[in-house]
């Protein structure tokens, strides 16, 4: 099933000199978006796959390390500061996480629709 969305001024991007068209796929306002125009969406969910080394008590266990992680009082938004301090202190030059991180598609999660905005 194809789903077809009009072009409108909104496809329109600042650095664009001719105003009447989607700046990406290069339709008119009013046509329709080609199908591979990447402002026809679709949300999806991915799996993030990524190892890296936490400071923990020295005579813990592995099962007492995945009790802190995963259900004690310890909050997974602390991942955040965690991976921010693995950019900020990474070898020289790398100043990012694309050499730990993996990502892995695991399914369709919406039905395509216009993000022109």
């Amino acid at each position: 099933m194809t789903t077809e969305f009009t072009v409108t001024p909104a496809a329109c991007r600042p650095a664009q000199l001719i105003k009447d068209r989607c700046f990406y796929c290069r339709q008119l306002i009013g046509g329709k978006h080609k199908a591979d125009c990447v402002l026809v969406r679709r949300k999806v969910t991915v799996r993030l796959i990524m190892e890296y080394d936490v400071v923990v008590p020295a005579h813990w266990t592995p099962d007492n390390v995945e009790f802190h992680r995963n259900e004690s009082s310890w909050c997974a938004d602390n991942l955040v500061d965690e991976l921010a301090a693995l950019v900020d202190n990474g070898p020289a030059g790398e100043g990012c996480l694309c050499g730990r991180a993996k990502f892995a598609f695991v399914r369709d999660a919406g039905e395509p629709y216009l993000g022109e905005g």
